[in-house]
């Protein structure tokens, strides 16, 4: 558990002194290092760092992922996650 947490604060830094590559790893390792749990912190901030990078379908992938898995997650960043749909729906119809 404790790993998990130290890779996610460690993802933060990351994110927030710009290093979006490195975080996204660190992101992906600290899910994975619990992946029996659904980490809605986690889960928040990876997806938080995706927006603001305008990595919109890498968001929304993550989204679908865990919102999939129904329960309190079938609606996890439901404004975000609408906000996403309909900017990636515009993106689409432009090309």
């Amino acid at each position: 558990g404790r790993n998990s947490t130290a890779l996610y604060h460690y993802a933060q830094i990351l994110g927030q002194l710009g290093k979006v590559e490195q975080a996204i790893k660190y992101y992906e390792l600290a899910l994975e290092a619990k992946k029996d749990r659904i980490q809605i912190s986690v889960i928040k901030s990876y997806v938080t760092l995706l927006i603001d990078s305008q990595r919109y379908p890498q968001a929304q992938k993550i989204l679908d992922l865990y919102r999939s898995k129904g329960g309190i997650t079938g609606f996890l960043m439901e404004k975000e996650y609408k906000v996403l749909d309909r900017m990636l729906q515009r993106k689409s119809k432009r090309s």
